[in-house]
């Protein structure tokens, strides 16, 4: 009997948890949803409009550039070309 019980508890814990990690991301995209039809639906004037689009581009460039720096300073960017300070005679062009 008490198997019996912790069988359908056990059952019962493992549909709650699927049916939590389904019903998440769909209520997260209805929220962001709604809140785009918000923002859709405010009437704004020529001047805000023109504030808001010129806001979204430099942040747009700004994030872009922000990844290529991170690229650019990151070990498995390629790297720059490093002189051997150590090496022997015609290491260098010049024979130094």
């Amino acid at each position: 009997m008490l198997l019996l019980f912790s069988l359908q508890w056990y059952r019962m814990r493992l549909t709650e948890q699927k049916n939590k990690k389904q019903t998440r991301p769909k209520a997260m995209v209805d929220q962001y949803k709604k809140q785009i039809d918000n923002v859709m639906s405010r009437e704004v004037s020529r001047g805000e409009f023109l504030k808001l689009m010129g806001a979204g581009i430099l942040g747009v460039i700004g994030v872009v550039g922000f990844f290529r720096n991170l690229h650019d300073i990151s070990p498995s960017g390629s790297p720059a070309k490093k002189q051997s300070s150590s090496g022997g005679y015609g290491r260098s062009a010049y024979g130094r």
